[in-house]
């Protein structure tokens, strides 16, 4: 009997195990890639929706800074006009100033 032919069980098993581990590394790289590919899709929708996002408030903050420029140039224009301006005596300035300040009228100043 010629004597490496007894060891062929060994090599069969062998050659099985190896061709098992190949497959199962195969089906876990394909699992890892389909879980890798639904995290990108996952990515690329959550970037598209703050893209939507930003822009909306981008052009919400263009109309906001256009109506601020109006909204300015309308006080100017309309406080410039002599009609709407009122003299008024040194105690009614004072109170304003009081008030403004949130000081009460009376109060010495510290």
């Amino acid at each position: 009997m010629i004597p490496y032919l007894k060891y062929w069980p060994v090599a069969a098993c062998l050659a099985c195990f190896v061709a098992g581990w190949t497959i199962q590394g195969w089906r876990w790289d394909a699992s890892e890639k389909k879980a890798v590919e639904a995290a990108m899709e996952q990515q690329a929708a959550d970037i598209e929706r703050a893209n939507a996002k930003s822009s909306a408030l981008e052009r919400e903050l263009a109309s906001q800074s256009e109506l601020n420029r109006t909204l300015q140039g309308r006080i100017t224009r309309e406080t410039r006009q002599t009609s709407y301006r009122c003299v008024l005596p040194v105690a009614g300035l004072s109170l304003f100033n009081d008030a403004r300040t949130g000081k009460a009228a009376g109060q010495p100043d510290r």
